[in-house]
């Protein structure tokens, strides 16, 4: 069950990422986006990578897949972290 909750957090982080990107991809330039206020948050593994000397290995081409791989690695986390906060509010409900 924990593994399960883990898999659905990391897929949905991961779509929520791709989605943040798109959204990010088709506002015009001119204006404001809905999705620029996401992207401080979405981007800072970067600062995190730059400052554990992994630039060597991360470079323009591969930014995308290693914020992407990052926040998939959160949200598996979050999603075991946050099974065991799920059962007990289930078991908490009486039964009818």
């Amino acid at each position: 069950m924990y593994v399960i909750n883990g898999i659905k957090g990391a897929l949905f982080l991961a779509a929520l990422v791709v989605l943040i990107f798109f959204l990010k991809i088709i506002c015009p330039l001119d204006t404001g986006c809905l999705a620029d206020p996401f992207l401080v948050v979405l981007l800072s593994p970067l600062w995190l990578f730059a400052n554990l000397h992994f630039y060597s290995i991360i470079d323009a081409s591969t930014e995308p897949f290693a914020i992407l791989g990052f926040w998939t690695v959160v949200g598996f986390i979050v999603g075991l972290l946050v099974t065991p906060w799920i059962s007990k509010k289930k078991s908490d409900v009486p039964s009818v």
